[in-house]
């Protein structure tokens, strides 16, 4: 019974600890076996509508890829600002949970300060949710919306705000709340840079050198909603495909809280029950004296 017990309670345990809900579509890309130099690989995303059968796509970005004998000090640069993306219509509202998972898993290592206003809307905080009111257009516009030379266009309002750590304020992440207040129901993935660029080691006949990438940093879509990936045009000194790693904003700092916090419930659970079987002890000893 205790070992079945035990590998039940491994198993909640590795569930809650798990970091599969922290991970995104990267690329991977191997050299070829000694092959040292640079090659060049390109990449797009794409959207499957649920309104649709349609499946949006973006424009391709070109990842050059650098592959050195040594192993490198630095794959690619740290994406610096966590960026997230909501759709609103002219009139209406939405809310947006602040508190990013990604940024703090726990829920309590961090606290949410506003650094800016919206634009062409309002705002207001109920703790961690975030209460957008998009403006409706004015005369002028609903003047220039009946014209016949109109063009619909999006309104971008972006919203800046930091998740600043409670035990260490040095330590902080910016994130930008990006809002599109448009008509529009659908919504292509954008590319927001032409190219990605990455640093590996080259492969050896011992040794093969396998790199995931992140990259979805580099494309947006206004609805938020989750992209694909998939290579269009092949390396030519290497093999790309698609997989799944950590959001860079994760990282093991974070991934340690999380082990943490399970931790710290599980010890308070083993505590309670100790004590509980203590004070049971005088009555379990004189329930087995009374039967012999």
């Amino acid at each position: 019974l205790s070992f079945a017990m035990a590998q039940h309670v491994g198993g909640i345990i590795a569930s809650m600890t798990s970091t599969a809900q922290y991970m995104e579509r990267g690329v991977i890309y191997e050299p070829k076996t000694a092959f040292t130099g640079d090659d060049t690989f390109s990449i797009r995303t794409y959207y499957v509508n649920e309104n649709s059968v349609d499946t949006l796509r973006s424009e391709p970005i070109q990842v050059n890829v650098e592959v050195t004998a040594d192993r490198p000090e630095v794959m690619a640069e740290k994406p610096t600002v966590f960026y997230m993306n909501r759709v609103v219509k002219p009139g209406e509202q939405i809310e947006v949970n602040m508190r990013v998972p990604y940024l703090d898993p726990t829920g309590r290592l961090t606290k949410i300060e506003l650094e800016s206003q919206a634009r062409y809307g309002e705002i207001e905080m109920s703790q961690d949710i975030l209460i957008y009111k998009a403006a409706m257009p004015s005369l002028s516009d609903t003047e220039e919306m009946q014209s016949e030379d109109f063009t619909p266009r999006a309104t971008v309002d972006t919203i800046f705000y930091n998740m600043r750590e409670i035990n260490r304020p040095e330590l902080y992440d910016e994130v930008a709340l990006i809002v599109t207040v448009s008509d529009d129901e659908t919504f292509a993935p954008a590319l927001s840079q032409p190219t990605a660029n990455f640093t590996v080691q080259r492969s050896t006949a011992i040794r093969t050198s396998f790199n995931t990438f992140n990259v979805l940093h580099y494309f947006t879509l206004a609805n938020g909603g989750a992209l694909g990936i998939e290579v269009v045009d092949e390396p030519t000194n290497g093999y790309a495909s698609t997989g799944s790693m950590l959001n860079p904003f994760v990282g093991p700092t974070k991934t340690i809280h999380i082990y943490s916090n399970v931790f710290y419930y599980l010890f308070l659970v083993s505590m309670g029950v100790g004590v509980v079987v203590f004070l049971m002890a005088p009555l379990l000893k004189k329930w087995m004296h009374g039967i012999n």
